[in-house]
Order: C-alpha cells, then structure tokens, then sequence
C-alpha cells in the first residue's frame, strides 16, 4: 500500500503517517498477540490474569524499547570502525536487525519486534552518519528483498499448512468477520485520531487523512505469520487462518484497486498552489539545464539547430505556465537554495571530508531555517540570519581536564562548521536571493573573524587540522575513484591509501605541536632554517629574542629597511599591503612567519604587518643570522637557494 502512496503521488506527509501507524501496529499486535494466546489457554479467566496481563504488556513493550536501544548504540559503535566495508555494515544492519529479536524475545522474554523495531528507527534517523556512500546505497535494494523475501515465505507457508476446505465450510462467516475487522479498524481511526488532535501535541491529521488511514492501513501479512506460529493443537486455528486469508485477499482485491479512487475523491492526488509552482518551476529549470547543454552541440555543428528548436518546443508544450507570483518563486529558490546546501554536506560527509559532529550542526541549521522561512516567509530569514546553533567552544573550567588533542578537535568542529558553510553558499546560485546569500557569507565572515579573535593562540592549529583532515579525506576519495574506474589496481590503491594516511598523521601531529610550540619547532618551518643542524637550530632559538606585542601595534611598515625576521608565537597579525589598501588583508597566526625576504636581500618592506590580537613574536636580527652563517659557512649558499626558489615561485 505504501508503495502504491508513492506511485499516485500521495502527500508525503500521509505516507509517513501510514509507515508509521502500520509500524506501531505490527509491533503491539504481536505483543497483544502474546498475551491473548496466554489467556486463551489458561485454565480460568480471573481479575488477577488480566491486571497482570497489563502489566506484562507494559514491561514488554518498554523491555523492548530498552532492548532495542542497548543492541542499537552498539551496532552504531561496530559500524563506524567497519565504514571502509560497505558490505560489511550492510551485513551488520541485517544481523543487527535479528539478533536484537533474538536476544530480546528468546533470551529477556520482552518484545522482540519493538526491539527491531527501535533499532531500525535508530539507525534510519543516523544512517548517513554511521553508514559509508556503498552502505547507503546497497541498504535500500538489500532491505527491499528481504521484505519481499519474508512476505514470499509467508504465503508459502499458508499454501504449504492451509486446508482450502476450511474457507467453503467458512464461507458464510467470513464476510461478517471482515466487515467487524473493518469497522474496528474504522472505529479506532476515526474514534482516537480527533481526540490526539485536541491535545495539538503536532500538527492535526484531516478528516481526509483519517479516511485513508482507514482504507489504506489495512494488511493481513501479520496475521497471517501470527497464524501460522498457533500450536497445532489450538482449537479453530484453520478458522483463524481463513479470516486472515480473506482480510489478504480483502486488502489486495478492494483495498489496493480502490485507493486510488479514495485519494483522488478526497483530492489528496493533487499539488497545494505552493507545490503546484514548485512543480513547474523545477521543470523549467531542468528544461533549461537540459537544452542549454544540447544548444551548445547545435552552436557547434554536432546536432541541427532546427531540431534542436522543435524538439525545445514540443517539451514545452507540456509544461505547466510560468508562474509570475514572486512569493512562489522566491519559495522555490529558497528551498533550492537549503536543499543545494544540504548535498554540499552530504557528499562532504560522505567522501569523509566533513566529520559527523560538524554534519549533524549544519544539518541542523539548514533545518532550523527552512522551518523559520515557512514560518515567517524571506523577512525572517533576513532578519534572523543564520541558525544560533552555530557557536564556538568557549574556554570554561571543565576545559583545564581536557586533553590538548580534544580540545584541538572541538575547535577542528567549530572551524569546519563556518568553513563547510562558507565553501557552500559560495558555490550555490540563486538569483532571486543573491542579496541573502551576501548577507550570509557576510556574517560566516564576520564569525570566521570572531573565532580568529577568540582564539588566537589555537587558530593555527585548528586550522591546520582542518587542512590536515581534509586532505586526507579527499585524497583517499579521489584514490578509490581511480580504483572504481579501473584506472588504478588495487595494489596500487592499497599502497596509496597507506602513504595518504601517513602523511595524514604527521600533518595531524604538526597541528597538535602548534597548540604548545616550541621555539624549535617553529624555526623549522621557516624555509630558511629548514636545513639546520639540531644544535645551531637549538642555539639559534637561544639567541633569539622575545617580543610582546600589543593589540594594534604595528610591527613593521611598508617602505622601511628591514634588518629582522619575525616568527610568530602566539596571537594574530594582518598584512596591509600599500598597492591594494583594504581589498586584500592576509592574516598571520602561531608559526607564520614574516621579514625574511627584506632581511636577507636588503630591501624595504613590502607591506605592514599590524598586531590585531595581544600577540607574541620571535624576532631574529641581522647580527644573529651573520653569526649562524659563521658558524656553518654552507648555510648562506643553502639560504641562497632557498631565497632563489622562492623568488622563483613568487613567494
């Protein structure tokens, strides 16, 4: 019945209704199941059996939910060391999906199915965290197959155990008990459904609604299975297996040929004026793409130009008209717009260059603004911006107990969120909103700026870790492609991916050395002093001198001799270059370094370096560096070269 929802076109909202009433259905029909089975064959029918069949029925369908999330936190942990085997966590979803009946009905006597019934919600709400690219798609087909597989083996069995006398010796029962099953079935539709909508505990379900539920809701699979689990020895067992017969039978011969009349009586087969516009105009946009590519061919000879045009015009004649309301067309860019943002973080995710902590912030802002354009249309997304959730880790006193590595990694996170969010608006598009995509990478700007400022002795290598991340991920992606392609063999991927994540870590563990530089370290990655011995590195540090610097101090101007090299410690500076004023403002953090090229060539300097935060500099003079060069005479030719490169590349 579901799937013929989504043939006709049914609102999205009412398949979700059906899924998940049939789903609540199943799980406490086989659990009342249970427990009227225990009634019917206990020898007396007293007050004692039935309060304590209630309480059995709560301690099993809680027991159940309990059971179900116990077996679901722990496949969730399995499944992310097993994310590099898609076939792996497509086989550890299946069995997850048994064991946890297994183990909640055989072993803790509660309710199995609502145990399976948990986990598959657990992990379809985190699927796209906890599950690679392959895993996704496979899961779909895999799980389409099994379903078909049990209902299959069902009415197998019911063939194979059935006795087809039962249904004529029957006959003049039947359709009483099916009429009783359908007025039951109405009776709790239509008598619980207005009483829910009176709490507005959510939005309420239509009197439409309710009347598909009841035309739509009814199956007979289960009871079918249900039946078939009867003792043999259970009196009028075939009589229970023909009224689930003809309740199958019912559903497939009246029900399903017959619901689409219901949808369409109830106009539930057609569009809201606001999809109605989506509907055209997604058409014409695609249109558009699909025709502006083949007008290239034509532009080129390749296809005629003449049925490039005719083919054009016979498409669009199908199409709906253009709509010329601007509320509807800005709706549809709106939506466009969160929608293309969306799969920005998706296929980040998925090709591991987005963490899953990250994602799940900026699925959540996506989410919290498509809800507050439908509640207070463009004029509250300008108004309110971008989602509050978007916040940075401040220092609190629960920070001193942490590791430097988990406090690099929350900082990674909140970097990543106003990056990721950066590189999707700019990628994305939409005219109409041109003036809101602005105003939003103006604030992503100005956030990007606060965190500098927050965390100026951390930004380096926060931001080195990002990097870090990030180029692992997608060298990894990028090599498995190749292997995808055949372009590469799998000795070769193997043996790449190896390499990759070596330099992964040392890139992670360089980003973890710039939470607590040392002045070492922080010498080394300046070109010049690269290649060093230890100990004059080590002594170069010594007679290196220490500078505080103050907010907005200027450290050099452009124009002056320069006769020093700076390192930077700690803080952060802005590079203001004469030649392009205020466009162009570079800034410098923990381990930059700057001066060099005025030191060593004896020319003026070529910007101004102001200090935007409290900040702390390595500063190495003339007469410092002269007596590094008499002690290792090879070093000013290796400085040389360094300076030659370097001038060579434009550095």
């Amino acid at each position: 019945m579901v799937s013929l929802f989504k043939e006709i076109g049914a609102p999205k909202r009412l398949n979700v209704l059906v899924e998940g009433e049939s789903l609540l259905n199943d799980g406490t029909a086989i659990v009342l199941f249970r427990l009227l089975l225990m009634a019917a064959i206990a020898p007396t029918m007293d007050p004692d059996i039935v309060s304590h069949g209630i309480l059995q029925f709560l301690q099993v369908v809680l027991g159940g939910v309990v059971a179900g999330l116990v077996v679901a936190l722990i496949l969730s942990a399995i499944l992310r060391i097993t994310n590099e085997s898609s076939a792996s966590q497509i086989g550890l979803t299946v069995a997850g999906a048994y064991l946890s009946f297994i183990w909640a009905d055989h072993y803790l006597h509660v309710s199995g199915v609502i145990s399976t019934m948990v986990v598959g919600l657990y992990l379809g709400s985190r699927a796209r965290i906890e599950l690679s690219k392959g895993s996704l798609h496979g899961m779909h087909f895999i799980w389409e197959f099994l379903a078909l597989s049990a209902n299959t083996i069902v009415f197998f069995a019911v063939g194979v155990t059935y006795d087809p006398s039962i249904i004529f010796n029957s006959i003049m029962i039947l359709p009483a008990a099916v009429g009783i099953i359908y007025f039951a079935r109405a009776f709790s539709i239509f008598g619980l459904v207005p009483l829910m909508n009176l709490t507005k505990l959510g939005q309420p379900v239509s009197t439409a609604y309710q009347a598909v539920l009841v035309w739509g809701g009814l199956r007979g699979g289960l009871a079918l299975g249900l039946v078939l689990i009867l003792p043999h020895d259970f009196p009028h067992k075939q009589l229970f297996l023909a009224i689930a017969t003809a309740l199958v039978a019912a559903t497939l011969f009246v029900n399903a040929l017959t619901i689409r009349r219901v949808l369409i009586w109830f106009g539930l087969d057609q569009l809201d004026p606001m999809e109605e516009a989506f509907y055209g105009r997604a058409l014409r946009v695609i249109q558009n793409r699909v025709f502006g590519h083949l007008e290239e061919a034509s532009q080129s000879g390749v296809i005629s130009k003449i049925q490039l045009d005719r083919q054009r015009e016979t498409f669009l004649k199908v199409l709906p008209p253009e709509t010329h309301d601007l509320q509807k067309r800005i709706g549809f860019a709106v939506n466009s717009l969160l929608l293309k943002e969306r799969h920005h973080y998706d296929e980040a995710l998925s090709d591991g260059v987005l963490s899953k902590n990250a994602y799940s912030k900026l699925i959540h802002s996506v989410q919290s603004r498509l809800l507050l354009f439908q509640n207070e249309g463009l004029d509250g997304l300008k108004k309110k911006g971008l989602d509050p959730s978007v916040r940075f880790h401040r220092s609190t006193f629960f920070e001193r107990f942490l590791s430097a590595k988990m406090r690099l990694k929350r900082l990674s996170v909140d970097l990543e969120i106003l990056l990721h969010m950066r590189m999707a608006l700019i990628e994305i598009k939409e005219e109409p909103l041109s003036d809101l995509i602005s105003q939003w990478n103006e604030v992503l700007t100005s956030q990007i700026e606060r965190f500098h400022r927050l965390f100026p002795n951390q930004s380096s290598a926060a931001q080195a870790h990002f990097i870090a991340c990030a180029a692992k991920a997608t060298s990894e992606s990028y090599i498995k492609e190749l292997n995808e392609f055949g372009i590469i063999s799998g000795s070769i991927q193997s043996r790449a991916i190896a390499t990759i994540h070596t330099a992964g870590r040392l890139a992670e563990e360089e980003a973890h050395h710039l939470l607590r530089p040392k002045i070492e370290f922080l010498l080394r990655r300046v070109p010049i002093f690269r290649t060093l011995p230890s100990n004059l590195l080590s002594d170069l540090a010594k007679r290196a001198r220490r500078l505080a610097v103050s907010e907005g101090q200027e450290v050099v101007k452009a124009g002056d001799p320069g006769h020093t090299l700076y390192v930077v410690v700690a803080g952060m500076f802005e590079v203001v270059f004469p030649t392009q004023g205020t466009t162009l403002k570079p800034k410098l953090f923990t381990g930059d370094f700057f001066g060099e090229m005025s030191l060593l060539l004896k020319q003026p300097r070529s910007a101004t370096v102001i200090s935007i935060t409290p900040s702390e500099l390595i500063e190495i003079d003339e007469e410092t560096l002269n007596s590094v060069m008499k002690e290792l005479p090879e070093f000013r030719s290796q400085m040389e070269a360094v300076l030659q490169e370097r001038k060579a590349s434009g550095q």
